[in-house]
């Protein structure tokens, strides 16, 4: 089936463009009762880890991606030198994912289908715990999301500037945790083998602007860990391909 098929295709089922007032109002008062949690629980030893990397920011950590350490620094800036203060984004971050997931949905399936996904990934006990925490697996999930989110707005008939919001956050995810370089690797052989219409013939280029995109946020970090010195000279390389004259199809 073509992409412009697919589009019609997921047009059809679609019943609204927004969640249900309903589920925007749980949502926002689910986020009030994480922010509490959030604000009387004690430290863990992971949160008292990462308020550290907060007092200061580092474009890399000892065992971890930066973003946690940033996210923590963000919030230490808004909340004060506290519990809440570290752990400000994560439920901010649950509740915003939740609406970034509904809209995924709600483009692949149907109204009913987004509702019943966020209402299910709400209620897992996983979620529950790690959006009152602070881990870089919150923003990790986040801009897994996001990257997703931007790649199904392509799917359904968007233009192919979606592609560089699918770099810039695939490259932040992976500036919040290395397994998100997986989620690159995932899309490029979803594309090969479902042979998108919108990008036969053309794949490289594709990959490079991926890349290019991604580079922006990740490459500074790639660069200070010589662990990954051989990843960051391919991330460079792609990148400095993705600055030449590059086009995509749609």
């Amino acid at each position: 089936m073509g992409r412009d098929q697919e589009a019609s295709a997921g047009t059809s089922t679609q019943r609204g463009l927004a969640p249900p007032r309903w589920l925007i109002v749980g949502i926002v008062l689910l986020t009030i009762v994480r922010l509490i949690t959030a604000a009387t629980a004690g430290f863990s030893e992971d949160d008292a880890y990462y308020r550290l990397w907060g007092l200061a920011p580092a474009w890399g950590y000892y065992d971890h991606a930066p973003m946690v350490g940033w996210w923590a620094w963000l919030g230490m800036a808004f909340a004060g030198d506290t519990v809440l203060g570290v752990r400000l984004l994560a439920p901010l971050a649950t509740g915003f994912g939740s609406l970034v997931m509904w809209r995924m949905a709600a483009l692949l399936f149907d109204d009913r289908t987004a509702t019943r996904s966020v209402l299910a990934f709400n209620a897992m006990s996983l979620v529950a715990i790690g959006s009152v925490v602070q881990t870089p697996d919150v923003p990790a999930l986040l801009f897994t999301g996001l990257a997703l989110w931007a790649l199904t707005e392509w799917l359904r008939g968007g233009g192919a500037h979606w592609w560089f919001v699918v770099g810039a956050m695939a490259g932040l995810g992976l500036l919040s945790k290395y397994s998100v370089l997986f989620l690159g690797a995932g899309i490029c052989l979803w594309l090969l083998a479902t042979a998108r219409t919108g990008c036969t013939g053309d794949v490289a280029a594709m990959g490079r602007r991926i890349a290019g995109a991604g580079a922006v946020p990740a490459c500074g970090r790639l660069e200070c860990d010589p662990r990954l010195g051989v990843v960051c000279q391919a991330v460079r390389a792609a990148g400095s391909r993705a600055r030449g004259d590059v086009t995509l199809s749609r």
